[in-house]
């Protein structure tokens, strides 16, 4: 199947997001790590209210999400019903993540028990991702790309 390098477990690397995140706090940071994290969680916890554009496409991609009753069940209503504009998207899965995340650091992603969702979830779907590879992931920090315009 010529979609299963884009589609299935296969298309999936180790998330760089939370390393990332973590990385620009450490450097850069001034504010609690929790703290910046907070806004997220009420987002996903309390949910946020359908726009025209996603309501648009959920129901556009709602063939191709739905091939995974977990992503299915995550981004549609029961029986894979698409959100509608105006409806509310609660997130409560991923509200308990990112809290964990907040409490915990990064460590709660790579090492921890998120790690080990994605790793069950890997191992069921045929991918790659395994406890090593996520423990052992680190950001890598590139020079920008730039460019000189008219001197």
């Amino acid at each position: 199947d010529r979609n299963l390098p884009r589609t299935s477990h296969l298309a999936s690397a180790v998330p760089g997001t939370v390393a990332g995140f973590w990385h620009a706090h450490q450097a850069f940071g001034q504010l609690p790590w929790k703290r910046l994290v907070e806004p997220a969680i009420g987002l996903a916890r309390d949910g946020i209210d359908v726009t025209h554009d996603l309501a648009t496409q959920l129901a556009r991609r709602k063939e191709r999400n739905c091939r995974n009753a977990a992503t299915c069940g995550y981004l549609y209503k029961e029986g894979g019903v698409a959100y509608e504009f105006g409806e509310r998207l609660v997130q409560s899965d991923l509200a308990a993540t990112l809290q964990l995340i907040a409490d915990e650091g990064p460590d709660a992603f790579y090492k921890g028990a998120i790690a080990e969702q994605i790793v069950a979830e890997m191992e069921a779907g045929g991918g790659l991702i395994d406890m090593a590879s996520l423990a052992a992931y680190k950001p890598v920090v590139r020079d920008a790309i730039s460019t000189n315009y008219r001197g």
